[in-house]
């Protein structure tokens, strides 16, 4: 596969998201914050997940600044799997 790796976590984060969430594995989340630390409090830890083909990942969810962190758009709880 050209793409390989990368795009099969891509489309596991985005099966495995919320309405209105951008969903990310914890290494993306590291490279975010060395770059912009002050996006520090936009991101909500959604806990492990088994992800298909990758085993248990650590994932977080990044909001808007509006959206409360513990709450997803439908009412249930973000680290609910």
């Amino acid at each position: 596969c050209l793409f390989g790796d990368a795009v099969n976590t891509a489309s596991r984060m985005e099966s495995h998201s919320l309405p209105g969430c951008v969903h990310f594995t914890e290494r993306a989340r590291d490279a975010l914050l060395k770059q912009a630390p002050e996006m520090e409090s936009w991101i909500t830890a959604r806990g492990p997940i088994h992800i298909k083909g990758k085993g248990v990942l650590c994932t977080f969810f990044l909001r808007s600044r509006g959206d409360s962190p513990n709450e997803s758009d439908d009412g249930r709880d973000p680290s609910d799997p």
